[in-house]
């Protein structure tokens, strides 16, 4: 389970009591994420405030789904592309082991959005464009970039985290290609 750098990612848990290992359903189950690479090496993200601490700090308070299936969402400021963590669920006093699993943040979704969002990058001639840099930004001036630069792919597509119904601005430069900048378009869910 790779968390998606720079977006809140749900994390997962199934917790069974520590003695009878029936499904933990009721309670309080906290979910921890601590740095093993990276700037915050050895730190626990704390959800409250979004910081970085040397000392155990609870990330997200998990919400049972069913039979013991417990998620919570990890705020985007805890994912650094290429960054390790250690994450683990406990229960107030039942848990039969404290299930851990280490992840590794990666990936080519970048954006602080809620929705991944594919855009395929065409020439004036429809034609897909393959390598191309592509960032985008809420205005058409380009101040506030919210996602990029990746490069667009074999497809002439590139994915971003975006939030679906919102506009954006798509900013597109190649060597030797002419891109009408910004193109300016209405995010949508994939």
């Amino acid at each position: 389970m790779n968390p998606i750098p720079a977006q809140a990612n749900i994390r997962t848990h199934d917790l069974v009591a520590r003695v009878g290992g029936a499904p933990i359903t009721a309670g309080v189950v906290n979910i921890y994420a601590i740095a093993q690479t990276g700037d915050n090496v050895n730190k626990w993200f704390r959800g409250a405030d979004q910081s970085w601490q040397a000392a155990e700090a609870i990330a997200v308070v998990g919400t049972h789904r069913a039979d013991g299936h417990w998620y919570g969402s990890v705020h985007a400021d805890c994912w650094i592309n290429g960054v390790e963590y250690l994450e683990y669920a406990k229960e107030t006093g039942n848990l039969h082991v404290p299930i851990s699993y280490t992840s590794r943040c990666e990936g080519s979704c970048v954006g602080s959005g809620a929705d991944v969002c594919t855009l395929t990058i065409q020439d004036d001639t429809a034609a897909v464009i393959t390598d191309a840099d592509v960032w985008i930004s809420t205005d058409a001036a380009g101040v506030n970039v919210v996602a990029g630069t990746l490069q667009s792919d074999d497809a002439g597509q590139v994915v971003f985290m975006l939030d679906a119904g919102l506009t954006y601005y798509c900013w597109r430069q190649k060597a030797g290609i002419n891109f009408d900048n910004p193109a300016s378009f209405i995010a949508a869910a994939d």
